[in-house]
């Protein structure tokens, strides 16, 4: 996929669907599966792969809110151009993951500016599990909640993402 500007050629298909038969439960293989739906321009197939997987996944998955963050991207939520994807998977590994933590960074600067972005508080925690650090995402609940203290409905919010994550005690 790097060589080829992140899509998915037909053997990288292939093989991707060569692992998913030998192990249905191959969650890369099953995800890459639905990035080539979508880059074949198939979004509802992409959507349908990804949903199977969040059906059969265990409560505690880690993957999950990524998955459900896919399915709502190619539902039409606004999110990266395919420029942009294209741009990032050129870099090295260590470069996308700075990338990332440095724009993880700023939405937390922004937060702790102006608390009141009840999204920005759901995509911060969600972005910490998704960095794996547990810590971090915990800190940031404690925070959306003191921010949000005022708005029961935002604070049900974040609620259900700390149970949706396995984030409780």
């Amino acid at each position: 996929m790097a060589a080829s500007d992140g899509k998915i050629t037909p053997e990288a298909r292939k093989s991707f669907a060569r692992a998913v038969e030998l192990d249905g439960g191959n969650i890369k293989a099953r995800y890459f599966l639905g990035v080539a739906a979508e880059q074949d321009g198939q979004p509802a197939a992409a959507i349908e792969i990804w949903r199977a997987m969040l059906a059969g996944a265990p409560a505690d998955a880690p993957w999950a809110e990524f998955i459900r963050q896919e399915v709502t991207r190619v539902s039409g939520a606004p999110g990266p151009s395919a420029e942009d994807v294209a741009a990032a998977s050129r870099l090295a590994p260590d470069q996308q993951t700075a990338m990332v933590q440095t724009m993880v960074a700023r939405l937390a600067e922004r937060l702790h500016q102006d608390g009141s972005d009840i999204e920005g508080w759901l995509r911060l925690v969600r972005s910490y599990m998704v960095l794996g650090d547990r810590d971090k995402a915990l800190a940031a609940v404690g925070d959306a909640r003191r921010a949000l203290a005022g708005d029961l409905e935002k604070l049900r919010k974040i609620e259900e993402l700390v149970k949706g994550l396995g984030l409780e005690g």
